[in-house]
């Protein structure tokens, strides 16, 4: 008795290999889905809510590929409409309607073709390839299989290609060919384990199990098939899942353990109804009836119990073989045709067994007709191809004999040729060398008369060159004498006639400065003692008697020995540059008496690298180390009251192209964290385009200037007090006293008490004295 077993085949979507399944999957893709427009973006969408419906729920598969179909129809999108036929087969092989899984296959492959997607073509070529597998029809899956391998490895396309080779191994696994199928399943192994794909080595697992099954080593098996479920479980692999539980089935099932069996299968029967896979339906239908069978069958169960597992094992094994011929799977209906028929006799229903045994008879007419056909055509197509490869062999034969006749011809005339050739050759080259003696001649002439103009060109170069850059040179041919041969810009330089060009080491020494003197000739016997180079600058008196600045090297050349036999060297007046240099430090001198006569701060912002160089009045005057300065130090460190105010006066400068000028007071803060009140004046400098370069700045601390004005204006309001009190306070008690003298003077003619007038006298001129006391007091303040 034969056990089917579940095969562990992947099936895969023609845009990508091993999407993620399951209804996590399919819920997140349909959330997407809703917010999608009428566009080739959501065509990919469908197409892969398709893929993913096709490992539980082929028929919610079939509608996504529709709706996919039908919009990629309506935009005239071709590969959006071969996406969905390639769907729409792989979800019609789902419920093994092979047909229509067929002409799906075929419409997506013609519109791949068409647009030369070779990823397209392969993908499709590997799902027809199952779908004739689930067919029985292995030529035909292991052609489709090696078609689809040949694209993937010509692209490099591993990935793809251990999905393939994982299916070539699934065919020759079904036909028996263990050692094949394990040689593909391993080659896949290898790959998968350098991609680190857990799901793939899983599915290698799951096969290599089975096939383990069938050579009988149970207890490996067992173990492939568990790892393979552990890891399908993980991965939400409903399909998967099914399928190793069913193969362990199968290990327990040869191992006697029916019980367990019986278990796994039925998780496996639950799975694949829920899945609604016809095809895996009907193979655990049928290993469970096998089971019951062989139950009913064993010695040890015959007893009370084995009316009820025959009946079990016919009720399985009738729904197994009418759902196979439903769905035309013809290899498991053969199978459990025969099994019922064995229960059938056991249970001495031979009518029935009679019955069943002529199906299955013709059955395996059918199927034996079947694989004949196709071993015959296999056979006559093999036959043809050796016709044709015999024919190609003769018509290589007969080209092969012309080829020689024809190359010796040719090697007779190349002969031929190729003394013409040489003979011309030589003579040529006779002729040519003649030719050239005379033009080689000619040239060494021509060449010595250039040579000798340049050489006067680039001595006169020369000349010009050191005149140009007060720039001379000299050569001491031998050390013994001290005689050294100078240029004529060397003479120059010391004041010398220009044919005064021998001067010996004694009248160079003439020429140095005597506050020199000492200090060249150290440098010049340290460096003859040690044989080295050396370079200098100093003084000199020119014959006219004005003074020039110098910069000397000298060079050794040494001999074989390492001796030393000659010197030259180059002179560079510096005078103009010294005298440039001395400016600028009078000029840097006069800037920092200046800038410490003004008590300013000098800052120098550049504004493209935002570095700043701080004059020395910002430690003077306000009290910062150069340890404390940096870029945003005067930022920083405004009072924050003014901050703002400044800050926005800057920028209005800085967006300004053609302001310049920056003008402002504001108050600072010392190291000391003291106020100071400052004066801020900044010139900006400007790129041709008016982008700000640099700032230079000035900082003048105006803080005793601003006290004093403080102090004057506060004094200018007292002032301004003290005159409204004698302008308005004081004329008050001062016209009563005037008035009351007058009344005094004239006190017969009202007939006046001179005492009372008196009182009032006194009584005024008290408050007069108040007032002028108050004013005393305010001058004080």
């Amino acid at each position: 008795m034969r056990t089917a077993l579940v095969l562990f085949i992947f099936f895969y979507s023609c845009f990508a290999f091993g999407q993620q399944q399951g209804n996590q999957l399919t819920d997140s893709l349909t959330r997407e889905l809703a917010h999608k427009k009428e566009d080739s973006n959501k065509v990919n969408l469908l197409d892969k809510l398709s893929y993913a419906y096709s490992t539980f729920n082929p028929k919610e598969g079939i509608s996504k590929a529709l709706d996919a179909l039908q919009l990629s129809e309506k935009l005239s999108w071709k590969k959006g409409i071969a996406l969905a036929n390639c769907d729409l087969s792989i979800n019609y092989n789902a419920l093994s309607e092979h047909k229509l899984a067929l002409d799906f296959a075929n419409k997506a492959l013609a519109i791949y073709q068409e647009t030369g997607n070779r990823n397209g073509i392969a993908a499709t070529m590997a799902n027809m390839a199952l779908i004739y597998l689930a067919q029985s029809n292995y030529p035909k899956a292991l052609e489709y299989s090696f078609k689809t391998l040949k694209i993937y490895e010509e692209d490099h396309d591993k990935k793809n290609k251990t999905i393939v080779l994982e299916n070539i191994g699934t065919i020759y696994q079904e036909q028996k060919m263990f050692p094949e199928a394990m040689k593909y399943y391993s080659a896949a192994m290898q790959i998968n384990k350098e991609a680190d794909n857990k799901t793939g080595i899983a599915r290698n697992l799951g096969n290599i199990g089975t096939i383990l099954i069938y050579t009988g080593n149970y207890d490996s098996a067992l173990l492939y098939h568990n790892a393979a479920l552990k890891v399908s479980r993980e991965n939400g692999d409903k399909h998967s899942v099914q399928i190793n539980l069913a193969n362990i089935a199968n290990v327990f099932l040869y191992q006697h353990d029916y019980l367990k069996a019986l278990e796994y299968q039925k998780s496996a029967l639950a799975i694949s109804e829920e899945l609604g896979h016809k095809s895996s339906i009907a193979i655990n239908l049928g290993n469970i009836g096998e089971t019951y069978f062989a139950m009913a069958s064993d010695v040890a169960s015959v007893g009370q119990r084995k009316v009820p597992y025959l009946l079990q094992a016919i009720q399985y094994l009738k729904q197994s073989v009418l759902l196979c011929s439903e769905i035309n799977y013809s290899g498991p209906q053969l199978e459990f045709t025969n099994c019922l028929k064995d229960a059938y006799v056991l249970a001495g229903d031979y009518q029935s067994a009679l019955s069943v045994y002529q199906q299955y008879t013709r059955l395996k007419d059918s199927v034996f007709s079947n694989q004949n056909k196709l071993q015959i055509a296999t056979l006559e197509s093999q036959r043809e191809v050796e016709i044709k490869t015999r024919d190609l062999k003769l018509k290589n034969r007969e080209l092969y004999i012309s080829k020689l006749e024809l190359d010796r011809e040719r090697k007779e005339r190349f002969i031929y040729i190729i003394g013409i050739l040489l003979f011309a050759l030589v003579f040529g080259f006779i002729v040519k060398r003649l030719i050239d003696t005379r033009a080689s001649n000619r040239q060494l002439e021509l060449d010595k008369r250039i040579a000798e103009s340049k050489l006067v060109e680039s001595e006169f170069r020369l000349k010009q060159a050191q005149e140009m850059a007060h720039f001379g040179n000299w050569a001491m041919s031998d050390l013994n004498t001290g005689i050294a041969i100078w240029s004529e810009e060397l003479c120059r330089i010391y004041g010398l006639p220009v044919d005064a060009n021998q001067q010996s080491y004694n009248t160079w020494l003439s020429f140095i400065h005597p506050d020199d003197i000492g200090y060249v000739l150290n440098i010049i016997n340290t460096a003859q003692g040690e044989n080295e180079n050396v370079a200098f600058q100093h003084r000199i008196i020119k014959g006219d008697g004005t003074i020039s600045y110098i910069y000397s090297q000298a060079f050794y050349e040494f001999n074989q020995d390492g001796k030393p036999v000659s010197m030259y060297g180059v002179a560079h007046d510096i005078t103009e540059a010294k005298q440039n240099e001395m400016e600028i430090i009078k000029q840097n001198d006069r800037y920092n008496l200046v800038n410490k006569a003004t008590r300013e701060a000098i800052m120098d912002w550049d504004i493209e690298s935002d570095t700043t160089v701080f004059g020395e009045g910002f430690t003077e005057i306000f009290g910062y180390q150069p340890s404390q300065m940096h870029p945003d130090l005067l930022s920083e460190n405004i009072h924050p009251d003014d901050k703002d105010e400044i800050w926005n006066q800057l920028q209005q400068i800085l967006k300004n192209p053609e302001a310049d000028i920056f003008e402002t007071e504001f108050r600072f803060l010392r190291a000391n964290r003291e106020i100071a009140y400052v004066l801020y004046k900044g010139i900006f400098i400007r790129d041709e385009d008016k982008k700000p370069l640099r700032a230079i700045s000035a900082i003048m601390d105006i803080t005793d200037m601003v006290e004093r004005n403080q102090a004057l204006e506060k004094q200018k309001v007292a002032l301004q007090e003290i005159a409204w009190i004698q302008s308005h306070v004081i004329r008050a008690p001062l016209a009563n006293l005037m008035s009351l003298v007058e009344l005094l003077q004239h006190k017969e003619d009202y007939n006046l008490d001179e005492s009372d007038i008196l009182d009032k006298i006194q009584t005024s001129a008290e408050n007069l004295d108040e007032v002028i006391r108050d004013i005393i007091k305010r001058t004080e303040k």
